[in-house]
């Protein structure tokens, strides 16, 4: 379920992208985009700021590289990996594949507190995009956020056990 609160649990989780960014040597909040001619690079970039965890709140980089208005989330997915497998590029439309490994589903219970749930699965997206006055913007899907275990495990707010259950997930992959 949607709610305009933008997910407020994972953002307490979240909270740490601005180092991975500089440590990245993007500046936070920054509107850089690797390639703007190649749709490969600009859903890379997409897939990199949601792991970060970005797309959390408010975006200004989403906002300008996509068509869609993204309402927030409850839940989002606590992702091992992504890779790029695949492409179609046309003219004024591309499609890129990305592949996802998940670890776990995020949210957060009636006090905001972060709840997760594990769940080892293979999810595969094809994003849409179109060119429009020379500039590639993507059409859909308006994904439930897709956050790096890294990220995640960073945050003050998980619990020892939430903390302890993710390392273990992680360590216990093959």
């Amino acid at each position: 379920m949607r709610t305009v609160h933008r997910f407020l649990a994972v953002i307490a989780i979240i909270g740490c992208r601005g180092d991975q960014e500089a440590k990245q040597g993007v500046a936070p909040g920054s509107n850089q985009v690797r390639s703007p001619d190649d749709p490969g690079a600009l859903v890379a970039e997409y897939v990199r700021r949601d792991g970060l965890g970005e797309f959390q709140g408010p975006s200004a980089w989403l906002d300008s590289h996509t068509t869609f208005q993204s309402l927030g989330w409850d839940q989002g997915v606590v992702m091992v990996s992504s890779e790029i497998s695949g492409s179609e590029l046309r003219e004024d439309s591309a499609t890129v594949r990305v592949t996802y490994e998940w670890l776990a589903v995020i949210g957060g219970d009636d006090r905001g507190n972060p709840r997760v749930v594990p769940r080892d699965s293979i999810e595969v997206v094809t994003f849409e995009l179109i060119k429009g006055d020379g500039t590639w913007r993507i059409a859909g899907p308006d994904l439930a956020p897709h956050v790096d275990v890294r990220t995640v495990l960073q945050n003050p707010r998980l619990t020892p056990n939430q903390r302890r259950d993710l390392q273990e997930a992680v360590r216990s992959r093959p």
